[in-house]
């Protein structure tokens, strides 16, 4: 399968302020394949496994030197301790992760550049099971200076929210 898509770009260069670099481009990404699992460890561990991979050699659209596109591999582990650790009377989940992605281009010598993400979080339920609020704390590095000319450092904050609603049945029992 693929996914063809019409981009519009707008971009601001801090030293090249004069430069219009806007332009529309029709691209054809390739597809995606993955795969996860996830065991359940003595009751008190979710360990979780996953792999990505997509061939951008099949990418069609921008002017990226093809020669330079190739295929994105990536893989991700997670650890759930679900007893959790006591905060103001409730117990919360405590969640790590990590994830290693090879990006699908060379940059600029034929290096290949990886990215690495490491990543601490943790969950809270709303008040009568509701929903819940899930925090994160993830921080990255893609490339190297030394290697590649290019570096890219990250830290995300993420906050995921989800809602569910309590049915009852004929009776008023839940």
């Amino acid at each position: 399968s693929e996914i063809n898509y019409d981009a519009d770009v707008r971009e601001k260069n801090r030293d090249l302020a004069t430069v219009d670099t806007s332009y529309t481009a029709t691209v054809k990404l390739p597809s995606r394949v993955n795969a996860g699992i996830s065991w359940s460890v003595a009751d008190r561990f979710l360990l979780l496994a996953s792999y990505t991979f997509s061939n951008f050699k099949e990418f069609q659209g921008v002017s990226f030197p093809a020669d330079r596109l190739k295929e994105e591999k990536g893989y991700a582990l997670g650890l759930e301790y679900l007893p959790g650790i006591p905060i103001k009377g409730m117990r919360v989940p405590l969640r790590m992760g990590f994830n290693h992605q090879t990006l699908p281009f060379d940059y600029p010598n034929g290096e290949t550049l990886s990215r690495f993400l490491v990543s601490l979080g943790t969950g809270f339920s709303i008040k009568d099971g509701l929903g819940k609020i899930d925090l994160a704390i993830q921080y990255g590095l893609a490339g190297s200076l030394n290697k590649n000319v290019i570096e890219d450092r990250l830290i995300r904050v993420q906050v995921g929210i989800c809602g569910s609603e309590l049915c009852k049945r004929k009776g008023g029992r839940n």
